[in-house]
């Protein structure tokens, strides 16, 4: 379940089946709109998975923009039983202000040879837009980070890591420079991918990171010394 509130009281809201809801918490005017609904054959997909992979929403600062995680469909069976369809993890992008969503994106899918497992795996475990809207990123259980350009809905970069090593808390820095950083795997590898110059940075067992308010600097703590490392993202 994810909660995120913008302007005038207003909020986007996922419950624990991926529904996404609007609401307003305005006096008067306090209602909900329902914005995406999960189907009971889609509710299956969602019971194989962890309750923390269900509807992750990101807003961009400026509030012009909304990241939602989905699927692309339901699961179908054959005569035996066994699941016959390509379901895929993907990103609802909506516009805010008037509120429609604007496009689907799929993430790129790595196949098993168990159909079932190959759907699961394909889910997206976090989603991510930039503070101003640019770009969108979202990271698979399988170890699939892909990124958008958001004005033409195309892919940037996709970066195929081993499927134990499944991103999670994915973020852009503040500011004009295409970065995002995300930790990997039970082992918590960092890493900082610079957009221009197509080029990537690793740090092992890290816990967590934050940049400051101007996306100048960047904040590292854990590390195999334990210590939090500062680096000035423009050196």
């Amino acid at each position: 379940m994810c909660v995120e509130y913008y302007q005038n009281g207003q909020f986007l809201l996922t419950d624990l089946d991926a529904t996404l809801f609007k609401g307003d918490m305005n006096l008067g005017s306090q209602k909900t709109q329902v914005l995406r609904n999960t189907s009971k054959k889609r509710q299956e997909l969602y019971d194989n998975i962890t309750i923390i992979y269900r509807g992750i929403l990101d807003l961009s600062a400026d509030q012009k923009y909304a990241v939602v995680s989905g699927v692309s469909g339901e699961f179908k069976y054959d005569e035996s039983g066994e699941v016959k369809n390509s379901i895929s993890g993907v990103v609802d992008v909506f516009q805010l202000d008037p509120l429609e969503k604007i496009k689907t994106l799929p993430i790129t899918k790595i196949n098993f040879e168990d159909q079932r497992i190959s759907n699961i795996f394909s889910q997206l475990n976090t989603v991510c837009i930039s503070p101003d809207g640019s770009y969108i990123a979202a990271g698979s259980l399988s170890g699939i980070i892909q990124i958008w350009n958001r004005k033409n809905m195309q892919t940037v970069r996709v970066i195929n890591l081993k499927y134990e090593e499944t991103p999670r808390d994915i973020h852009f820095a503040p500011g004009r420079q295409p970065l995002c950083a995300f930790i990997a795997g039970c082992e918590n590898s960092f890493y900082l991918i610079d957009l221009n110059k197509k080029r990537d940075f690793k740090l092992s067992a890290v816990q967590t990171f934050d940049w400051s308010a101007d996306g100048k600097q960047l904040a590292v703590g854990g590390g195999e010394d334990g210590a939090v490392h500062i680096f000035h993202m423009e050196e």
